[in-house]
């Protein structure tokens, strides 16, 4: 199974190096050669997002290793502290949400929904810890009427 979703030969790529290009920014692209080992090109924020997965997978395996014992939720709190900025049943939607998706990433090759998915759930222990979810939100109860623009 390949990773790449177009295949394009490596002379296209002296031909026609916007075609290439462009096919790469909607996902990695396998340059075949005659003459030696193919490329895989991609952009560098794809490369992030599997990067990102893979240091997951690898904390992941720390953790299902971890001796100590108790929960999944316990254990991934041990690794990945910014999960205890949650109440319980957050923690446990957390880790249950990141396995899960982290899951469907290997699956399908697609690390960018896992990488979307990790942000925001540290983005979210991040605003909690810095007390943001303690801020009076009252005004967005009442909805502000607008008028319809001519």
């Amino acid at each position: 199974m390949s990773i790449a979703l177009s295949h394009i030969q490596s002379s296209d790529l002296s031909r026609n190096p916007l075609k290439v290009f462009t096919a790469a920014e909607a996902g990695p692209v396998l340059v075949t050669r005659r003459d030696g080992e193919n490329f895989l090109i991609m952009t560098e924020s794809e490369a992030e997002s599997r990067q990102t997965l893979q240091k997951f997978a690898g904390m992941y395996f720390e953790v299902a290793q971890d001796e100590r014992g108790g929960s999944l939720t316990e254990r991934m709190i041990r690794h990945f502290p910014w999960i205890a900025a949650f109440d319980a049943s957050g923690q446990d939607d957390c880790v249950r949400a990141l396995v899960g998706t982290a899951k469907v990433a290997f699956a399908t090759g697609q690390s960018l929904m896992f990488e979307i998915e990790y942000n925001s759930w540290y983005d979210s222990a991040e605003a909690m810890a810095a007390g943001l979810h303690l801020v009076n939100r009252d005004w967005t109860e009442e909805p502000i009427l607008a008028t319809r623009p001519v």
